[in-house]
C-alpha cells in the first residue's frame, strides 16, 4: 500500500482495488494503513469469484502481486491468462514475466514496487494491452490444459524408458 502512496499523485485517473476474501482483522489493518497514509482512490472489493473474478482481471490495467513468499500464485496466471500485465514480487517464482514481456519481476519493497508502478503507469495504454496478449499467450503456450496433456504424455514415456532422457519438465537437481 505504501507504494500507491509514491505515485497516487501524478496518475490521478489510476484506481488501486484490493481483490481477495482476507480475514477480517487484516482488512481492517489494511483499511486503516490506507487512511493513515492518506491514499486516495483505493477500494477494498472484497473476494471475487467466477464471472465477476475474470471480469475483473479483464477490465483492470495491472495485475500486482507484491509478496515476500508464494509456491506459484495462481491469481498471477490468472490475470496472465485474462490478458492483463503483472507487477510481480520475486517472493513469486515469475521470472519468466520479463523473458516474455508480460510483466514486471521486481525486488521486494516499497522503492521496487513504486518504481515498477511508475513505469508501468507511464506507459501508453496499448503497449499495456501488448503485453498483456503476451502474457496470454504465454498461458496458452505453456500453462494450458493441451500443454499439461502433453507435458503427461512425454512423463509417461519416459517413466517406460528410463534410459532415455527425461522430458524438459522433470528436474532431477
Amino acid at each position: 500500500m505504501a507504494a500507491w502512496k509514491y505515485v497516487q499523485d501524478d496518475f490521478k485517473s489510476w484506481q488501486m482495488r484490493l481483490i481477495g476474501p482476507g480475514k477480517a482483522d487484516y482488512t481492517a489493518h489494511l483499511k486503516s494503513r490506507s487512511a493513515d497514509l492518506k491514499l486516495d482512490r483505493v477500494e477494498f472489493a472484497g473476494p471475487m469469484y467466477g464471472d465477476d473474478k475474470w471480469r475483473a482481471y479483464a477490465d483492470t490495467d495491472l495485475y500486482v502481486l507484491p509478496s515476500p513468499s508464494e509456491n506459484f500464485a495462481m491469481s498471477v496466471a490468472e490475470a496472465l491468462a485474462a490478458g492483463t500485465p503483472a507487477i510481480v514480487s520475486k517472493g513469486a517464482p515469475w521470472a519468466g514475466l520479463v523473458d516474455e514481456g508480460a510483466g514486471w519481476w521486481i525486488d521486494i519493497g516499497v522503492e521496487p514496487l513504486a518504481a515498477a508502478l511508475h513505469d508501468a503507469m507511464s506507459r501508453d495504454p496499448a503497449e499495456l494491452s501488448n503485453m498483456g496478449l503476451r502474457g496470454r499467450a504465454w498461458m496458452e503456450q505453456d500453462f494450458s490444459w493441451d500443454r499439461i496433456g502433453q507435458q503427461m504424455a512425454e512423463v509417461y514415456r519416459w517413466l517406460l524408458n528410463p534410459q532415455s532422457t527425461p522430458p524438459a519438465c522433470i528436474r532431477l537437481d
